[in-house]
């Protein structure tokens, strides 16, 4: 009876002892994939966020410039290789304006006629006019001082009515140098920011 009994016991031992195995083995299953889940999530949040953007362009920079030189007056610039462009010396100008010796005017979509009221969106004028003389166009438009080539200059920012009922924008940088009096003039109804960055760019591009 001792012996039927120890056998039992010995018997009921080994069992329990096998459960425990189990139970350890699925212990460290489940470690183990615990394991390769924080593993996997090291992975994917591994995000480049130092990417930079491309680069925005403008339509000024999207234009192809071409180098102009009034050698008669001694200035130089570059304008949209695409425009058109004329430039005019007095005996051309005639009585439009006594005063004024030179116009080198550019346009994008305009051929230029000297005996047009309006003569191109820009305009680049050298005269004997004394700066006085042209107060009245400008007096309420915003003012800042700048330089132009080199030399002290006045940049006036407006909008005037026209005929048609419009608006036109306007931009006039002015200043004196030797005598000769400087006038680049942007005008245009229905103006676009693009094209007063031309414009801008025109006028960086000024030398005397």
């Amino acid at each position: 009876m001792i012996k039927k009994i120890s056998i039992i016991l010995f018997v009921f031992s080994f069992i329990l002892a096998g459960c425990g195995t189990t139970d350890l083995t699925n212990s460290n299953e489940n470690t183990n994939n615990a394991d390769q889940v924080e593993s996997d999530v090291n992975i994917n949040t591994n995000i480049n966020t130092n990417a930079s953007p491309e680069p925005q362009t403008t339509p000024a920079q999207e234009e192809d410039y071409i180098s102009y030189t009034n050698k008669a007056i001694g200035y130089s610039l570059q304008y949209p290789k695409r425009w058109y462009w004329r430039h005019y010396i007095r005996n051309e100008i005639g009585d439009r304006d006594s005063l004024v010796d030179d116009y080198f005017i550019a346009d994008r979509d305009n051929v230029i006629d000297i005996k047009s009221e309006n003569l191109g969106s820009i305009v680049v004028e050298v005269s004997r006019h004394e700066l006085k003389d042209f107060f009245s166009g400008i007096e309420n438009f915003d003012k800042k001082d700048v330089k132009v080539g080199g030399a002290d200059a006045s940049r006036y920012e407006g909008v005037r009515s026209v005929d048609s009922g419009k608006s036109q924008k306007i931009i006039e940088y002015q200043f004196a140098k030797d005598g000769k009096t400087y006038r680049i003039i942007y005008t245009k109804v229905d103006s676009t920011q693009g094209e007063e960055q031309i414009f801008e760019k025109i006028v960086s591009s000024f030398v005397l």
